[in-house]
């Protein structure tokens, strides 16, 4: 990280310095909703499995009112 005070750096110099932390910002985020999107992935597969094991509707074992 530059340590220059932005008063002594030139117009393009800022501008450059901004599109990096832009960049940095936008590459987090994705970071972000990758580990989102794999987590909702493996929650669904978690109760994909476990609707397998439940007993079919209308089974005897079913409790009715």
């Amino acid at each position: 990280m530059k340590t220059t005070a932005p008063s002594r750096m030139s117009a393009e110099a800022r501008l450059a310095e901004l599109g990096d932390i832009l960049a940095a910002a936008v590459q987090r985020l994705q970071a972000q909703n990758i580990k989102e999107n794999n987590l909702c992935e493996r929650r669904g597969d978690q109760l994909d499995g476990s609707a397998e094991t439940m007993a079919a509707c209308g089974d005897p074992t079913e409790v009715t009112a």
